[in-house]
């Protein structure tokens, strides 16, 4: 596959003619075709315990709130852990997304052409 887009008007990056090939994996997350491997991240993993706690709090606050017949939105416990909930997937999400901005930025700088 080839793609080709017209960008704004940056500073411009300077020439290197050295290409790379990446091969996304699963237990790798790229393979790089000068043999370096990009692992994982695992950091995520210490935030998916605590969004796994999170969410069974929220969930109990949920059941206590429909065993009582009360509304969701009345029930402050409940909206206040739905907050928790969404700010740690939140932050999940935008370190995934600074590990990629990180890594592609890395790879751009360093490399003219890239194949993946």
């Amino acid at each position: 596959m080839s793609i080709t887009c017209e960008v704004p008007k940056f500073h411009p990056l300077p020439k290197t003619h050295q290409a790379i090939g990446i091969d996304l994996g699963i237990t790798d997350f790229a393979i790089l075709s000068d043999g370096r491997k990009v692992d994982n991240q695992r950091f995520t993993a210490k935030m998916e315990q605590k969004l796994k706690r999170e969410q069974r709090n929220l969930s109990r606050r949920y059941e206590q709130a429909k065993k009582d017949n009360r509304v969701l939105r009345d029930c402050m416990n409940y909206q206040k852990q739905r907050r928790k909930v969404a700010r740690l997937r939140e932050k999940v999400a935008f370190q995934r997304e600074d590990f990629l901005h990180k890594l592609t930025t890395a790879f751009i700088r360093q490399y003219g052409v890239i194949c993946i």
